[in-house]
């Protein structure tokens, strides 16, 4: 029988992966918003916490 599911590194892009020029950034303790990828990808790293492209 074939899994149906697809593995979680193959669902969502992270991190480098993220191909768009601008993310909207949500969570915990981080001004929502617009960002530029390069810069949400900065404070995540400061958070040390990855960067997941959720609804490309």
């Amino acid at each position: 029988m074939r899994n149906n599911f697809r593995d979680t590194k193959d669902q969502h892009r992270i991190n480098e992966r993220i191909r768009v020029p601008e993310v909207r950034l949500v969570g915990d303790n981080v001004e929502q918003g617009i960002y530029p990828t390069r810069e949400a990808l900065r404070i995540a790293e400061e958070k040390e916490l990855d960067l997941v492209e959720i609804s490309p």
